[in-house]
């Protein structure tokens, strides 16, 4: 619900035919601190200029495909669900900010290689097919089956 002055706590636009490129840098909801976008058509986003308020954000069950990008993600932002999309590759999780509590990739078609990531794989959900262990200084290896 949002009160006077844009102070929405919860934004829930989930089980919509909302599609094409989510672009969430016009948003005016300084307060936000979850947003649902699940269960859309949404086939491409940006996650740079995200809310700074934003903690949570779930983009799962759209049409998202191609390599994922997670760079200049908000500080705040401490849980990304971007499971069951298109995406495929092997998703770069080098620059994974540490803070991140939970990233859910399950339920794509990311395969051919492997990745350091500076997050434990407590903090990741995967996919049992893809392989997480603990590589050094706190930060773990993903391997991804082959193509």
């Amino acid at each position: 619900m949002c009160g006077t002055n844009n102070q929405c706590g919860v934004l829930d636009f989930s089980n919509n035919l909302f599609s094409g490129t989510l672009d969430l840098s016009n948003l005016v909801a300084p307060s936000i601190t979850t947003l649902d976008l699940s269960y859309n058509r949404f086939t491409d986003f940006q996650l740079s200029n995200l809310p700074a308020s934003l903690q949570n954000l779930t983009l799962s069950n759209n049409q998202f495909s191609g390599e994922l990008q997670l760079t200049n993600l908000s500080p705040s932002l401490q849980a990304l669900d971007l499971s069951s999309n298109q995406f495929s590759g092997v998703p770069d999780l080098t620059k994974l900010p540490a803070y991140i509590l939970t990233l859910d990739l399950r339920n794509n078609k990311f395969c051919g290689g492997s990745t350091l990531t500076p997050v434990t794989c407590t903090q990741l959900l995967l996919d049992p097919a893809v392989k997480c262990a603990f590589a050094y200084n706190g930060a773990s290896l993903v391997t991804f089956p082959t193509c």
